[in-house]
């Protein structure tokens, strides 16, 4: 008898263990690529869930409204001056606009102006891995505005880097294409981050033209690992480990 029960326990403890170990032995690797977005209308109160971008236009965004994709949230920053502080998810092959020229890179992109916010929905920590970027620029100009990205760590402070573009047009047409930077393939110090700040960091060269406007595209993020999922694991793992202990001395 005391060995069945002895057995059953350690099935139970291994059940345990196997089933926390995939969530809290690993995180899995996200895309946030804009293709399938969601959010509300304010004025409207309709919810538009898991829907794209039309080939050649954009979604229609109010002011301070963002979206969710593959449970992130992407949000305007504050708004500047007068200038509009809505999000341009857009699938546009040659816009132009005031003599503004978007950037394309043959999928659905996520323009903002000055600043933008990315952080999980559910609240928790993440990991920033890279993304690709592209400034908006006036016509007959190559000139992209670097971009400030910030991440607030889950613990306190703050880490940032600045990323400056080669204003090179190599992509697709004429647009401003996208440029893809690699935050050191997610290690320290971009880890256990509560949220990421994209803000373009040359304000002399913003305009009443290019309204501070930036695009980002493809971010590769991971999810941290909740911690009680992490904490059950290792009780698990003890409670075994005491197990086969005692199961050693009666022995």
């Amino acid at each position: 008898m005391v060995k069945r029960m002895h057995l059953s326990c350690v099935a139970g403890a291994l059940m345990a263990a196997g089933m926390v170990l995939p969530g809290a032995a690993s995180a899995a690797y996200t895309t946030i690529d804009f293709e399938s977005v969601t959010f509300t209308d304010p004025t409207s109160g309709t919810t538009y869930t898991n829907v794209t971008a039309p080939i050649g236009n954009q979604l229609p965004h109010p002011d301070g409204v963002g979206i969710v994709d593959n449970g992130f949230t992407y949000d305007p920053g504050p708004q500047v001056g007068a200038d509009p502080y809505d999000l341009h998810i857009a699938n546009q092959v040659t816009a132009v606009s005031g003599g503004l020229m978007y950037p394309y890179n043959g999928t659905t992109i996520a323009g903002a102006h000055h600043s933008s916010i990315l952080a999980r929905a559910d609240g928790g920590s993440f990991t920033l891995y890279g993304f690709d970027y592209a400034g908006y620029v006036l016509n007959g100009s190559t000139y992209e505005v670097p971009v400030l990205v910030t991440g607030t760590l889950a613990g306190g402070g703050t880490v940032s880097q600045t990323f400056s573009p080669d204003s090179i047009v190599d992509g697709i047409g004429v647009n401003p294409d996208f440029q893809t930077f690699n935050i050191g393939q997610g290690e320290s110090p971009w880890r256990n981050l509560v949220s990421v700040t994209f803000s373009i960091v040359d304000p002399q060269n913003i305009t009443a033209a290019t309204q501070g406007s930036f695009a980002v595209d493809n971010i590769g993020v991971s999810s941290v690992p909740e911690p009680a999922s992490v904490l059950l694991f290792g009780a698990g793992m003890l409670g075994l480990a005491w197990l086969q202990r005692k199961s050693f001395r009666r022995g």
